[in-house]
């Protein structure tokens, strides 16, 4: 049993240095075009799927009350990242 072990423990201190000797590259986002529109896209996705595409995407969403207290007026602001807006004026 010690001996099936320590061929295990030699096994994965093996593979451990294989993986630390593998360049470690920092995550990212790549835009590729897939041949589908956002929307096509949003529409595919429960309310997870559409966050997540907001958040990879850059576009941000806000709104305020403007005014004091019972007030009605709304500011909304939406912003979208400058290579969206390129890459929508090319379709």
């Amino acid at each position: 049993m010690r001996e099936r072990l320590q061929r295990q423990l030699h096994a994965l201190d093996r593979r451990l240095a294989e993986l630390e000797a593998i360049p470690a590259r920092e995550a990212r986002y790549e835009w590729r075009t897939t041949g589908g529109t956002f929307g096509e896209a949003w529409r595919a996705e429960d309310t997870l799927g559409r966050r997540a595409l907001l958040q990879r995407s850059g576009i941000t969403f806000t709104a305020r009350v403007i005014g004091g207290r019972g007030s009605n007026a709304r500011d909304f602001h939406i912003r979208v990242p400058e290579a969206i807006r390129l890459l929508q004026s090319e379709n």
